[in-house]
């Protein structure tokens, strides 16, 4: 059984969809309400690209901020890269009014999947340690694993 039907058998997965949906099939719902602006965005937010400068592995978009994060962290790019890659949810959803923890818990379980997979194949030679915070500030984040410590937390 593939993952993602593993995922979705999960009740309180699975209660989400089927009432969010509300429809035959997510295939249905997508026909209904989808556009291809929707798909496309949604696709780049599960398949990121990501970027090495510096030693460090960061989101494509968060290149600007990168040097001064650097000298904030004291050149420790472990808890850099923690930080330029975190991601709250609800950030990326600007209309979330309201949320269960399934759905928060099945889009971050869904989106460090797809990240470990994007990374994997941009990078083939590194490892990733994930960090995803199913709270009331549902956040996903990750960073490079190397072998000599870097005096951070991380």
């Amino acid at each position: 059984m593939s993952d993602d039907i593993q995922l979705y058998q999960r009740p309180n997965v699975r209660a989400h969809v089927d009432e969010l949906a509300m429809h035959d099939s997510a295939a249905d719902f997508l026909f209904k309400n989808g556009t291809y602006d929707l798909a496309i965005t949604f696709a780049y937010l599960f398949w990121l690209e990501f970027v090495e400068i510096d030693g460090c592995i960061i989101l494509r978009q968060r290149i600007g901020t990168l040097q001064g994060w650097l000298e904030r962290m004291n050149g420790d790019r472990t808890s850099v890269e923690a930080m330029l890659n975190h991601t709250h949810l609800d950030f990326v959803l600007g209309n979330v009014t309201e949320r269960s923890l399934a759905a928060s818990g099945y889009l971050g379980e869904t989106m460090q999947r797809t990240w470990k997979a994007a990374l994997a194949e941009q990078f083939p030679d590194q490892r990733f340690e994930f960090e995803f915070a199913n709270d009331d500030d549902p956040t996903l984040t990750f960073w490079k694993v190397r072998d000599v410590p870097e005096g951070g937390s991380k």
